[in-house]
């Protein structure tokens, strides 16, 4: 019998051995040729994943671990079924680098304040310039006006092309465009012939690129070609859309721009305050993703660990004829994206300098994380879980069980104005918790993608404890801090700190249950000084809203839009609601038919809070709602120092108010990593400095 126990012991030993982890090591000053141990690294991460792929020796786990360096990319590094187990870590975020940038000659000065570099060692990666960066930081390609001015867009006249296919996305038209006449001396400066001016039209929630074809300069008037304009939201839609050009010589003029003379083979390039042009590199990135993890509906690929590692640099390469409107840019691609896998887990992985989207998560997604990430400077949106369309084998394809926590996601949107922080499309049971989102031009958070009461799989979301801050910046409209789509029963949004919400025209909202939204329960949020409103739902049924915190929101305090009296949209109870400018409410509130009851009103400003004229009990006999409502003053501690916690026990008690603390809301850790998601304090003076702006037009 012992015999047999030490045999038994021996064959475990052999087995566990076979299953244990196996280390290929990798430095910036190794050799491919060596053997990929501690003492003789190899040098590149392709060749380490060859070797993993080769020498597994029936190992389960196999970590590729990076020294601190830089690891140049031409290539996305892609991994598949073969790669299951795979762990590939570094000496920490910022400290190893997987960088797709090449760096370009050294500027030289040409006078009137210009350098200029030689491009053509880029025509190797096709010559494209989408994006520069200069001493890491993004360059702007040459436009007019400069900075985030814009021109107001005048009318568009459409002329459309029949076409072969029955498929409206792929039918043709031409359209004018008339701009300002303070755009006019900008387009007699132009080139005669517009080779390569472009105009980036931002309409409403979307934006449409388009190559200019041809231009009027006595009348101000561009002429383009691409899909026709979509009805729902036409490139001159009125009080919500504006435009600038971009790459023309002529527009270059400012710190920070560039621009590329194909014709020569030169780069011009204006430098920045502090900027030497002998410590000075430029990067132009090559890859447009720089980690593809890939597998089939017959091959998944599971349990994949990214750590502690920077990736850098990924190219978006504007097409010839621009870009299509698509909300959200939810069709530009990802930095890093992945499909049919399962435990997929990013965790301390900064992803900066794109020219698209950070990291996505599609088809057949499945218990991924995104976790303790810093993502910024980005030319799309943060995080992008699910799919446009529903996946036919919706139970086996569809992306869920997914986290994206305590992730740090700001200055997106750089190529694509519209993207999302956090965008949930078709996608279930996914968690969205203590992230902060700052500086987009659009959402903050976006959840569901299908519009009206149609089937919708994006069910049982939670967002919680999310800090969303600094949206719009005045240039956009209709956007949300959160904002939510079609049927979502048993979606959660709660315990969410959202405030500066900024559009250009119509829609600055803070909670905005759009089309359709269903089922959803927001409670226990935070919303504050928003342009249009801190809740506003456009049509949907049997939402609840209970125990928010709404204050000093700037047009109006609480919105609703469409009137569908065959049932009930929302509830809207046990919240307070403070203010000291605008109305109490904006479009249709008065109109639709949702119930409200057991809320605190309250002005700061010495009048008594009235519903557009109407007192408390007037509002009360007309409309039914708001019986047991009080007007009382909540008793905020320090609005100016961000302690909205209310202190009037009685008027608590009498409405049912559970006090919350809204600042567990955001990023959690040790202190470096919270200062940075601290908002940078002269981001903030020129946001609110835009907002008075804008609030004076």
């Amino acid at each position: 019998m012992k015999k047999f126990w030490n045999l038994f012991l021996l064959l475990f030993m052999v087995a566990q051995g076979l299953l244990a982890e196996k280390v290929i090591y990798v430095a910036p000053n190794g050799n491919d040729q060596n053997q990929g141990d501690k003492a003789h690294p190899l040098l590149t991460l392709q060749q380490a994943l060859e070797r993993s792929r080769q020498q597994r020796d029936g190992a389960s786990q196999v970590t590729i671990q990076l020294a601190e360096g830089v690891y140049p990319i031409l290539h996305p590094v892609q991994l598949d079924s073969r790669d299951n187990g795979l762990s590939i870590i570094g000496a920490g975020r910022g400290r190893t680098r997987i960088t797709g940038g090449v760096e370009l000659p050294r500027f030289q000065a040409v006078g009137n304040g210009l350098w200029r570099t030689d491009v053509g060692s880029l025509m190797a990666f096709g010559g494209d310039i989408s994006q520069l960066y200069v001493n890491g930081v993004r360059a702007v390609c040459a436009r007019t006006p400069n900075g985030l001015n814009t021109f107001q867009t005048g009318s568009a006249q459409e002329w459309k092309v029949d076409s072969l296919s029955d498929i409206p996305r792929y039918h043709m038209a031409a359209q004018s465009i008339q701009l300002p006449k303070e755009a006019i001396p900008v387009l007699k400066k132009a080139k005669a012939s517009p080779s390569g001016l472009r105009i980036v039209v931002l309409h409403a929630w979307d934006m449409t690129r388009r190559s200019v074809q041809s231009f009027s300069s006595d009348s101000g008037v561009v002429y383009v070609s691409g899909q026709p304009m979509h009805v729902w939201n036409r490139m001159d839609r009125a009080g919500a859309s504006l435009c600038y050009l971009e790459n023309d010589r002529s527009f270059l003029d400012a710190p920070g721009e560039y621009f590329l003379d194909q014709g020569e083979g030169y780069l011009y390039y204006i430098p920045r305050e502090n900027q030497v042009i002998e410590k000075a590199t430029a990067v132009v990135p090559v890859p447009s993703q720089l980690v593809e993890v890939k597998g089939t509906a017959k091959r998944w690929i599971e349990d994949i660990l990214l750590e502690n590692l920077t990736l850098e640099y990924s190219r978006y390469s504007i097409p010839w004829q621009g870009n299509e409107p698509n909300q959200g840019a939810c069709l530009a691609d990802a930095s890093v994206s992945a499909e049919y896998v399962r435990n997929l887990t990013l965790k301390n992985v900064e992803v900066a300098h794109t020219g698209n989207w950070a990291i996505e998560m599609g088809l057949a997604s499945r218990d991924c994380r995104v976790e303790h990430c810093y993502l910024h400077d980005l030319g799309g949106g943060g995080v992008k879980v699910g799919t446009s369309g529903i996946p036919d084998d919706e139970e086996h394809e569809l992306a869920r069980g997914n986290h994206v926590v305590n992730n740090i996601i700001c200055q997106a949107g750089e190529t694509f104005p519209p993207a999302v922080g956090i965008m949930l499309r078709n996608a279930s049971d996914n968690e969205v918790v203590h992230n902060d989102i700052s500086n987009l031009y659009y959402t903050g958070i976006s959840v569901g993608w299908v519009w009206g009461y149609a089937h919708c799989p994006s069910v049982r979301n939670t967002i919680s404890y999310n800090h969303i801050h600094h949206i719009g910046w005045g240039i956009l409209s209709d956007m949300g801090g959160i904002y939510t789509l079609g049927n979502s029963e048993g979606t959660k949004v709660s315990y969410n700190r959202i405030h500066d919400i900024y559009s250009y025209g119509y829609g600055g909202w803070g909670l905005y249950p759009d089309e359709g939204t269903t089922g959803i329960l927001m409670e226990n949020n935070l919303v504050y000084n928003c342009k249009s409103s801190g809740f506003h739902q456009h049509y949907g049924k049997d939402n609840i809203i209970r125990n928010n915190i709404f204050v000093n929101c700037i047009k109006a305090q609480l919105e609703a839009t469409r009137v569908e009296p065959d049932h009930l949209p929302f509830t809207f109870t046990g919240n307070i609601l403070q203010y000291k400018e605008g109305q109490m409410y904006g479009i249709n509130w008065d109109k639709v038919n949702f119930q409200s009851d057991k809320n605190i009103y309250w002005r700061t400003d010495g009048e008594i809070p009235s519903w557009n004229g109407l007192s408390l009990a007037e509002w009360q006999k007309q409309t039914g709602k708001d019986l047991h409502s009080i007007i009382a003053d909540p008793q905020l501690v320090d609005i100016a120092k961000g302690d909205f916690t209310p202190r009037n026990k009685k008027a608590l008690k009498k409405i049912g108010f559970k006090v919350f603390d809204p600042m567990q809301a955001g990023v959690e850790g040790d202190e470096e990593w919270i200062r940075l998601a601290q908002q940078d304090p002269r981001k903030a003076k020129l946001y609110d400095e835009i907002v008075e702006k804008l609030k004076k037009e």
